[in-house]
């Protein structure tokens, strides 16, 4: 399990993580920024979840940015897919 811990920024008595695309911190209390799970992403930095893939999307890797589509005569049905099918 890869975790990336990366520099912090105090704002206001708060610390936020620096967290890349593919990345999230659910809370202020999370002390590292952990990588969004196969079928999800995180396109955006410094956030605070995942969304999972769309139907006819899927990513079967930690920590990704986005989602491709399934290749023609694949399909994933349901949000949060690893696979095409």
């Amino acid at each position: 399990c890869l975790h990336i811990q990366l520099p912090v920024i105090i704002l206001s008595g708060s610390v936020q993580l620096q967290c890349q695309p593919g990345q999230y911190a659910p809370s202020e209390a999370t002390p590292r920024c952990l990588l969004c799970p196969a079928g999800s992403v995180q396109p955006l930095p410094k956030q605070t979840f995942c969304s999972p893939c769309k139907e006819g999307e899927s990513q079967p890797n930690d920590g990704q940015a986005a989602c491709p589509p399934c290749l023609s005569g694949f399909f994933a049905t349901g949000n949060g897919s690893k696979t095409c099918t």
